[in-house]
């Protein structure tokens, strides 16, 4: 019998991930791989060592845990694979060049960060001052990847930082990826509006586009309009110095008939008090606010 799919059990079964992992790889046309819980140590190398054949034919991974026992899965012979869900939770996150090897990829939905409600969490997982950074090397390695549709790159319960990252550097990095029609980047940065115009020059036929790193716009009637055609989905984190009730007008610089919109504060994330708890302040509520706006159905 062949299985085209493997998901998680349901909640409250116990799962022995060995032999899931030994029993799925045999599985000659298994497609869609899901494990919801984390793949650390030698476990993947332990249960998958030798089979050359394991996950051929698979087309969608979504695996979590640490860099090194993500590394080995994805350095499998996965030629068929074209959508990626990646959770990575330590600090030594570098897994972009792993995830550059599969270069068939079309979707990549990345996370970064720490699962508070782990039992390692306290020991481990706590992020220090230098974590969680960005490195010129893992953005130089995506750019291997030509044929992206999707790419979604976040945090969680982190903050997720490359303050290296300039306006040439992300304007020339996007055009690595011709195909784009999606892309979603959490990130704290100190990009300009000029990377979000350069983004619509050269990705016209965007329909998902959420830059979600803090961005001060100044007056927006000075802004130069992004060139969209056919945009469904915005989102942006900006230091607003403007009145609100005008969002709808601002928002129309990028989608021409939009039907819905919301607006949130933003709170600033400061670290962890020593119970592990995560600080946060909220911003003025009058100028910092993420927005989502989506373009009405046609």
């Amino acid at each position: 019998m062949h299985y085209r799919e493997y998901g998680p059990k349901p909640l409250g079964q116990e799962v022995n991930i060995p032999a899931v992992l030994k029993s799925s790889s045999a599985l000659t046309y298994l497609e869609y791989f899901r494990l919801d819980h984390d793949l650390t140590g030698d476990i993947v190398e332990e249960c998958l060592k030798g089979g050359d054949a394991s996950f051929r034919r698979l087309r969608h991974l979504a695996i979590k845990g640490e860099t090194a026992t993500l590394s080995y899965f994805l350095s499998l012979p996965m030629q068929s694979l074209t959508r990626l869900d990646l959770v990575v939770g330590d600090p030594f996150h570098h897994i972009c060049p792993c995830i550059a090897q599969i270069h068939c990829l079309t979707d990549i939905h990345l996370k970064i960060g720490v699962d508070r409600h782990s039992p390692r969490y306290n020991e481990k997982f706590r992020p220090g001052p230098n974590d969680w950074e960005g490195t010129r090397e893992d953005l130089n390695a995506l750019s291997a990847l030509k044929n992206l549709q999707t790419l979604s790159i976040g945090p969680s319960n982190i903050n997720l930082a490359i303050p290296w990252l300039t306006d040439d550097y992300f304007i020339q990095w996007v055009t690595n990826f011709p195909d784009l029609l999606n892309i979603c980047l959490e990130w704290e940065c100190s990009l300009t509006f000029a990377s979000v115009v350069a983004l619509s020059k050269s990705h016209p036929r965007l329909r998902q586009c959420k830059l979600l790193w803090t961005q001060e716009l100044g007056d927006w009637n000075d802004l130069t309009s992004p060139q969209f055609v056919d945009l469904q989905h915005l989102g942006l984190s900006l230091v607003m110095n403007f009145d609100r009730s005008n969002i709808r007008e601002f928002v129309t610089k990028f989608i021409k008939h939009p039907s819905s919109m919301s607006t949130c504060i933003l709170f600033r994330e400061r670290g962890f008090d020593p119970d592990g708890n995560l600080i946060v302040e909220e911003a003025d509520e009058t100028y910092v606010v993420r927005l989502d706006a989506k373009a009405a159905a046609t």
